[in-house]
């Protein structure tokens, strides 16, 4: 286990959201950052003068339904 110095008012907030979505602080702290971590992984290229993202190998694919939930969830 490692310790890490989180910023009392960032502390504050992730205690809320996690006791909101039901969750230990650990174990909302640990979904965050594994999230975090595998979004990092991608890397950015240009192909033909287009931005592409480019995925670790085994990354599933993106479907249209997903990307609507995503935009649902974030209100948009």
């Amino acid at each position: 286990m490692t310790a890490i110095a989180i910023p009392d008012e960032l502390n504050r907030q992730v205690e809320e959201v996690a006791r909101a979505q039901g969750q230990t602080t650990e174990q909302f702290v640990n979904q965050v950052l594994s999230q975090a971590v595998r979004g990092a992984r991608f890397t950015m290229t240009m192909k033909n003068g287009i931005p592409v993202m480019v995925a670790p190998e085994g990354t599933p694919p993106i479907d249209p339904a997903m990307i609507r939930e995503a935009l649902e969830e974030e209100g948009f």
